[in-house]
């Protein structure tokens, strides 16, 4: 696989086995628990993030399949992406974003039936990056609502660190930051 694709996709797995490893054991209590600001309950910031990653590569695949079309060429750049997105300060809860209706959780369902629609949507991230591996990915952008334009590098990237960001969000929720 591309050195720089890899590097991001790694970033992004380490922060599923975080999230899986906080909440796979969960109870039944726990999944339902609400922030105490009345927020999201923990089974539904999991909707949540299974819906942004979704959506995320769908458009991954819409951006990546219009380009490659249209000749898109092979990688040339190395750079690594991981710091990339330090400015946005993704990962960190500086001030609570309202998520947009196509992301937020309508459905309830429990740990089990939630890990394995994750385990669906991770699914599609890797066959994304099975089929783009070795393109020009860097020069393929599309807008992020929050961030602006990024590429299809820190797009992989945003996935993980967003996951990392409600991480601490379910932390605090369940009283263990």
């Amino acid at each position: 696989m591309h050195p720089v694709l890899s590097e991001v996709l790694a970033a992004t797995e380490a922060a599923r086995a975080d999230l899986l490893a906080l909440i796979d054991n969960l109870s039944p209590g726990q999944w339902e628990q609400r922030g105490s600001d009345g927020g999201w309950t923990v089974g539904e910031v999991v909707g949540h993030l299974q819906l942004v990653e979704d959506s995320s590569v769908r458009a991954l695949f819409r951006a990546f399949r219009t380009a490659r079309d249209a000749g898109l060429g092979p990688e040339t750049d190395t750079a690594s992406r991981l710091g990339s997105l330090d400015g946005a300060r993704i990962e960190e809860t500086v001030r609570p974003l309202a998520a947009p209706p196509m992301v937020t959780p309508t459905d309830a369902v429990d740990l089990a039936a939630r890990r394995e629609k994750l385990e669906f949507s991770r699914s599609g991230l890797r066959k994304f990056a099975a089929e783009a591996d070795g393109m020009a990915l860097s020069q393929v952008k599309f807008p992020h609502p929050a961030i602006g334009e990024i590429d299809l590098y820190q797009w992989v990237l945003f996935i993980g660190q967003h996951e990392r960001r409600h991480i601490a969000q379910i932390r605090r929720i369940l009283h263990l930051a």
